[in-house]
């Protein structure tokens, strides 16, 4: 396998791992910000 090929297939990885971990924190925010308005219709 030449080198190239091998170099972009493990950049292709770690943009992969990125996009991963970029959904796993929109999940995050998302059930945060959800959480957020109940405590406050609960308060208010």
């Amino acid at each position: 396998m030449p080198f190239h090929v091998n170099l972009i297939e493990s950049n292709a990885k770690a943009i992969e791992a990125q996009g991963n971990s970029a959904k796993r924190f929109l999940k995050l925010s998302v059930s945060f910000l959800l959480v957020a308005q109940k405590t406050q219709r609960l308060t208010l």
